[in-house]
């Protein structure tokens, strides 16, 4: 493992957040010599071996902040050691599944969205199909957390909530959407389109994707689950709320005022057109 790497790693768990919390014992890390990185339900967010000098940490249950800080870091390792680079393996492994499978319908969806987003956020996505191949034919969740990993190292947090919303259809059930409720529209731009396709991307975290798949209940206690995340832990972001078409608008207006009345304080902006609205709440 690159040493630079290895000793800024080091140095970012000292001050992270979880240290305090789930290590209450003094620990000795400087003679740490590899790191291991996964993303599962069962392992703590932190763990440091002594015998095998291993320090072993959690993606997924790390908190906001201290996942972006870590992503940078990696971003940094990656680009020192010149390795090789996530696109041309998405592209190698995008191009096996279809060869074998013949997936007319993983070709439809990357020629939807090939030129509609950015190239970097083209190679994740790509990742994210094999991903999704792999996973549905059995494989290994060691080897789901290693692809899942390639993307960290390379495209941060941002590639891992690109690849968290494939996963979660979001792409084929909102955004594809989004990109046919607005194209329609007379004064209709691509800038406008990637406008709010990089606001749901960056906000993802913090953000309620309605459909008619969920009633008003289930809604509300979404956004009630952002807000007091925020709260709790001080994030200055907004709780987004995203909803596309008729019902699904008229569902978010109807749970506005509930909002409201649970947080005298909150502040809210609201944007709505062509069958689409983006409501924003903060403090």
């Amino acid at each position: 493992m690159n040493t630079v790497w290895l000793e800024k790693i080091k140095e970012w768990i000292k001050g992270a957040s979880f240290i305090k919390v789930v290590v209450n014992k003094p620990i000795n890390i400087e003679y740490a010599e590899n790191i291991h990185i996964n993303s599962n339900n069962n392992s703590p967010v932190f763990e440091y071996n002594e015998d095998r000098k291993l320090i072993s940490i959690n993606y997924k249950k790390l908190e906001p902040q201290d996942k972006e800080n870590f992503a940078n870091i990696a971003k940094e390792a990656v680009r020192r050691d010149d390795a090789v680079t996530l696109e041309k393996k998405s592209e190698e492994r995008a191009e096996d599944i279809r060869s074998k499978e013949g997936a007319s319908d993983v070709q439809a969806f990357l020629d939807y969205f090939k030129d509609k987003i950015s190239p970097d956020d083209f190679a994740v996505l790509r990742a994210a199909v094999y991903i999704r191949k792999r996973f549905e034919a059995g494989a290994d969740s060691s080897v789901i957390y290693e692809l899942k990993g390639d993307i960290i190292r390379k495209y941060g947090t941002r590639g891992l909530t690109i690849n968290n919303l494939y996963s979660s259809k979001y792409f084929e059930n909102v955004i594809k959407l989004l990109y046919e409720g607005m194209k329609d529209s007379p004064d209709f731009s691509k800038e406008e389109f990637l406008e709010q396709y990089n606001a749901m991307i960056s906000e993802a975290s913090f953000a309620v994707f309605v459909s008619e798949r969920k009633n008003a209940g289930e809604i509300r206690g979404a956004i009630e689950g952002k807000i007091i995340k925020i709260l709790n832990y001080g994030i200055k972001k907004p709780v987004s709320i995203h909803g596309i078409g008729k019902s699904n608008i008229e569902m978010i207006k109807r749970i506005i005022p509930d909002i409201e009345d649970k947080y005298p304080h909150i502040k809210k902006s609201i944007q709505e057109r062509a069958g689409i609205i983006l409501v924003k709440f903060w403090f």
